[in-house]
């Protein structure tokens, strides 16, 4: 496996993880306050 694709891969996966955590925290923290704002 080249260095190429264990980036991609990398870049894949922190911005999967990061997309969740976001998620989770408004979920947690502040999903009252965009309620219906950004409903997917």
């Amino acid at each position: 496996m080249s260095w190429v694709a264990i980036l991609i891969i990398g870049a894949l996966a922190i911005s999967a993880g990061l997309n969740g955590l976001v998620h989770l925290i408004f979920k947690l923290t502040g999903g009252h306050l965009d309620s219906g704002d950004e409903e997917e």
